[in-house]
């Protein structure tokens, strides 16, 4: 993950350019406020963005960090291009509460401050910061010839500066929740499987030896078309015009029949509701930076 430059010549030159009509000032035209050219009175709770202001700069006179003021001016500090803010926009510090407007009223974003949004915790926000005028003012503003590049990994003078260890802001959202339809099929067995001793068949014998098996129950709808009963009737004709003696004799046989269970399907769902994690913003990683030190 690449850093961002030395405090003194990188996120401190994200400066404040006018928009619209203005042109975009190139570098060697470009000037950085320092902190003391900004000013705010004791008594003062706003401060209007200029020409010329830095990131860096408004941090040291208002003691916000500079990762905090970047953040409330929806300021993106890990794509390392060119951003702009309007002259005019006003940030406002009352108490704990930062806002931040538009020239014209409308309110951009709003937060309120703990100690780690301060360069100075031990101040309030709108007090300047302490600083050593020999350490000097970022004079570099950020264009398409002079880009952000990484941070070296010792400052020129270590003494000067302090490292400020890479941030990450979770995520904000919200939960959503929804009644949904769980299903759950469930077999119901109506009647079990069974197994029966039932009539079976007939076995017709005749004297001469000669059977015939019946299959069909006597008294039944299909008892005459079954084919034992068929070959049973012709061959019973056959000894009555043959005048052949004979005599018949019949067994019914019991067989096992197994019946399948009856069964039917019901849905015992029940409603269930589910949660589900939405992201309205998403975490953010602001990388490590030098930043001199109060």
């Amino acid at each position: 993950m690449k850093k961002m430059l030395l405090g003194i010549s990188a996120l401190s030159t994200l400066v404040v350019l006018f928009v619209g009509g203005a042109a975009t000032a190139h570098a060697d035209e470009w000037r950085a406020n320092n902190p003391e050219s900004i000013n705010i009175t004791s008594d003062q709770s706003s401060y209007t963005m200029v020409s010329g202001d830095t990131l860096w700069a408004i941090s040291q006179r208002i003691n916000l960090t500079v990762s905090t003021i970047a953040e409330i001016n929806n300021i993106n500090l890990l794509s390392g291009e060119q951003y702009q803010l309007p002259v005019g926009r006003i940030i406002y510090f009352r108490g704990e509460k930062v806002t931040v407007a538009e020239a014209d009223g409308s309110i951009i974003n709003e937060t309120t401050i703990t100690d780690a949004n301060k360069v100075d915790p031990s101040k309030n926000v709108g007090e300047p910061i302490v600083r050593n005028e020999a350490a000097g003012t970022p004079n570099t503003p950020v264009n398409s010839t002079n880009p952000v590049t990484e941070a070296p990994a010792t400052p020129t003078d270590s003494n000067q500066y302090s490292w400020v260890a890479e941030q990450v802001i979770p995520d904000e959202g919200h939960w959503e929740y929804e009644t949904v339809w769980v299903p759950n099929i469930v077999t119901i067995v109506d009647e079990p499987e069974r197994t029966a001793s039932e009539w079976s068949h007939v076995i017709i014998s005749f004297s001469d030896g000669t059977t015939f098996t019946i299959n069909s129950r006597p008294g039944s709808p299909d008892f005459l078309s079954d084919p034992g009963v068929q070959a049973y009737m012709e061959y019973e004709q056959y000894l009555l015009d043959n005048g052949i003696p004979y005599t018949i004799t019949g067994q019914e046989y019991m067989g096992d029949v197994t019946y399948p269970a009856v069964t039917h399907t019901e849905d015992q769902g029940s409603y269930e509701e589910i949660k589900t994690w939405i992201v309205d913003k998403p975490e953010q990683v602001i990388p490590g930076y030098w930043v001199l030190k109060p």
